[in-house]
């Protein structure tokens, strides 16, 4: 149950510029313009001014010519010279001064591009290094190709901005390829990508649209096709016979034939799609294995090995609710972790330990211990199997304290839980068979945000932002004797308020306080580390900081979600990349990241964001963007907390969020928007934060496995992959 509605076209960033009337107003400027930068030098502090002031190269365009000045991406033997045109453009507000550009080139087969640079000269005149291009200009620069002495084959042209000293506020676009073909006697056609509409899992019953992709990567020609959709029933491993095209709408068993007129653009360098409508109507429900085949008619090609391509697609097969147990009391928070638990006389086992936090009718905090394999045979209206010592209450009688932050360090196998009163307690993951804890007055005033890092093997630190505008560092031992508090340190005391969305990452501390972004070195609790990272237009909500990975290195994304709607995406030096910020139209109230640290072939890196008025948004990292269609519950109630499913290698998925609602019901929405399935409905709210999990089949990613709680109820429910 939700609405969509339609976004208005984004019309891009306006940039105004002004020229001084008079000598002295400049002189003034550049006066003014050295002081600025000497107090700056001369401070520890780094300001993030967003993208004002920064290029941003890009290679928008890369043209093959012959010598007669005819556009090409073939020759039909080695010998000639071909001519290499590319476009480099300035879409930033600053000037960019003293970056190179270099044309380089390799055969498909091989790894690397050559170190030799075919650029001579740009059109402005001058060569291809030391470059400068003002703001909202773009140049062109030449080269020649000499194909000469080069083998056969297909070649990778890649032209390549070398930045050097230039700051950017992105590099996403300062690499452009195209392809030659040098000597390529046979056309070489084959599927590049199968998906489906509507997307899997599909309602048994429906209309499916699936939609294959084809190119030619060889000699250019466009030869009718022969196009062969079946399927399997994966109860098994598909064998040849195994496969069936019942239901499609198209061809003669499944082999739909496309004319030469239909497939111009193979010829041209172009992809082709072919679709066909399958009616699922006679299939049983489950997981299906599609495959398209794509044969050219009267043609040899280069490679006949590669002219299939398969994907896994689900019908009828949607999640359902599965409650657990119940909590004495409404569930706030989960956390897991893995503990020791001793096996009789025999020894111990490894177990998995699930951690829920639950605010009580009369406003008691309780924490309670859960052997989650227990969880198997529990009944959904029987209370939940606990450990010894569970659950413990850790504020008495207080009914005004509430937790407030609540974190799992597996390193050190500690759970740390903050409360509203100042209060810090520790509990013994590694203990799994009976709960223990400690405690420590911190503050008192609430304790807001934590991040935990290992100190040593038996020992952790957490770095805790407070209501009383200090940021502390608590170092936890455990021992067989149990926990203690070796040290208890203030390492920043601020002006601006409360410090918040603390976040340890890569060797820093990341916390906010009102509008500002901060940070410190992560090991030295030293306030002259301190430095401003940005300054927000509104008080910021929430933070995420993950990673964007390219094929040699990766970039971190910072990402800022503000009161007033505005999404900032920023690098590690606190700008704002291109086309950053976006704005949603609401209030944030969560934010979690899809980001690329595991570097998989299929996930999109992202970042998903809740509002107040029950919108779901994905912004892509690499260069953000607004999904088309807006998703929003119908009910447009708050969206409290989201959980992210991030792909492994194998999944068909590039990326799921698990969305809470103040609406008692669990959504599940895709990086571009659509609902998965329909939502699950809970016996009360969903707070607090789901605990995700891919779960493996003998074909590899099978489903997600999402832990969350509804009110009193704990729910567990395995959603199916495509």
């Amino acid at each position: 149950m939700h609405e969509k509605n339609k976004r208005s076209p984004y019309n891009g960033v306006i940039s105004v510029g002004s020229k001084s009337g008079s000598v002295a107003v400049r002189v003034g400027l550049v006066l003014f313009s050295l002081l600025f930068l000497f107090l700056i030098s001369r401070s520890n502090v780094e300001i993030g001014f967003g993208q004002t002031g920064l290029p941003n190269l890009k290679v928008t365009n890369v043209t093959l010519k012959t010598l007669n000045n005819v556009a090409i991406f073939s020759v039909d033997a080695p010998g000639d010279t071909i001519n290499i045109f590319a476009d480099i453009a300035n879409t930033g507000t600053g000037v960019a001064q003293g970056f190179d550009v270099q044309f380089l080139a390799r055969r498909e087969e091989d790894q690397n591009f050559g170190s030799t640079s075919y650029c001579q000269f740009n059109t402005s005149g001058g060569g291809c290094t030391n470059l400068t291009l003002q703001a909202g200009s773009s140049v062109t620069l030449f080269g020649a190709f000499a194909t000469k002495d080069l083998q056969a084959g297909r070649y990778i042209i890649r032209v390549v901005i070398i930045p050097k000293t230039v700051a950017q506020t992105t590099v996403d676009d300062d690499i452009l390829e195209t392809i030659l073909l040098i000597g390529v006697s046979s056309p070489e056609i084959h599927p590049i990508s199968l998906t489906f509409n509507p997307p899997s899992p599909a309602p048994q019953g429906s209309l499916v649209t699936v939609r294959v992709e084809i190119e030619n990567t060889g000699k250019p020609e466009n030869p009718a096709l022969q196009v062969k959709f079946e399927y399997c029933l994966e109860t098994a491993t598909c064998a040849d016979a195994d496969f069936r095209s019942n239901g499609f709408s198209e061809g003669v068993n499944g082999v739909k034939t496309v004319s030469s007129q239909e497939t111009t653009g193979l010829s041209l360098a172009q992809s082709i799609v072919v679709t066909n409508v399958l009616d699922t109507s006679g299939l049983a429900p489950g997981r299906y294995l599609f495959k398209v085949t794509v044969i050219p008619i009267g043609v040899t090609e280069l490679d006949p090995n590669n002219d299939d391509i398969s994907t896994r697609f689900s019908i009828g097969s949607s999640a359902t609710l599965n409650a657990k147990c119940q909590i004495s009391g409404e569930i706030t928070t989960l956390g897991t972790g893995t503990g020791t638990s001793q096996i009789d006389n025999d020894g111990t086992r490894s177990v998995t330990m699930l951690y829920v936090a639950s605010k009580e009718t009369d406003g008691d905090i309780k924490v309670h211990a859960i052997q989650q394999d227990k969880l198997e045979d529990a009944v959904s209206t029987d209370p939940c199997p606990e450990i010894e010592g569970s659950p413990n209450s850790i504020n008495g009688s207080n009914g005004t304290v509430n937790i407030s932050t609540f974190t799992v360090d597996q390193k050190t196998r500690l759970l740390y839980v903050g409360l509203s009163n100042g209060v810090l307690w520790v509990f013994d993951v590694d203990q799994a068979d009976r709960l223990s804890s400690a405690s420590k007055q911190l503050t008192g005033k609430s304790l807001l945000s934590f991040s935990a890092r290992q100190a040593s093997s038996t020992s952790g630190q957490v770095f805790v932002g407070t209501d009383s505008s200090l940021l502390k560092r608590v170092t936890v031992t455990r021992s067989s004797s149990g926990i203690s508090f070796s040290s208890d340190a203030t390492c920043v005391t601020l002006s601006t308020g409360a410090v918040n969305n603390v976040q340890v990452f890569q060797g820093r501390t990341y916390f906010t306080s009102g509008s500002s972004l901060q940070r410190i070195d992560e090991t030295s609790c030293d306030s002259r580390s301190l430095a401003t990272v940005f300054s927000a237009s509104s008080a910021i909500a929430s933070m995420a900081i993950g990673n964007v990975v390219y094929p040699s290195f990766s970039s971190t994304r910072i990402v800022l979600g503000l009161e007033n709607g505005n999404v900032h995406i920023l690098s590690s030096s606190g700008n704002n990349i291109t086309n950053s910020p976006v704005n949603v139209g609401s209030k944030i109230t969560a934010l979690a990241i899809n980001d690329g640290t595991k570097a998989v072939a299929t996930q999109r890196e992202s970042v998903f964001v809740g509002t107040v008025d029950g919108k779901i948004e994905a912004i892509q990292l690499r260069s953000p963007s607004l999904c088309e269609t807006q998703f929003q519950t119908q009910t447009k109630q708050q969206i409290n907390v989201l959980g992210v499913y991030r792909p492994s290698t194998g999944s068909t998925v590039t990326g799921w969020v698990f969305a809470g609602s103040e609406d008692q019901r669990l959504y599940v929405v895709d990086d571009n928007c659509g609902m998965v399935q329909n939502a699950l409905t809970t016996q009360g709210a969903v707070r607090a934060n789901m605990l995700v999990h891919e779960t493996q089949g003998s074909f590899g990613p099978e489903g997600v496995q999402v832990l969350y709680g509804g009110g009193s109820g704990l729910y567990e429910t395995v959603f199916p992959l495509p």
